[in-house]
């Protein structure tokens, strides 16, 4: 089962104060996916973080 959703981290990657840049997240996997988010990691094709659900 997976801790927080889409829509929370990416608030949670949002809450920054306003004189720092914002996230970019490029994609966003499930755990049982980590073998997808390494491919996707090596191949710089991501465009933003790679972010791994436990």
């Amino acid at each position: 089962m997976v801790g927080f959703t889409i829509g929370v981290v990416i608030k949670l990657c949002n809450l920054q104060c306003k004189c720092k840049p914002q996230i970019r997240i490029g994609k966003v996997f499930n755990l049982e996916d980590i073998a997808e988010a390494c491919r996707l990691m090596d191949s710089n094709a991501a465009n933003g973080k790679i972010v791994v659900l436990a």
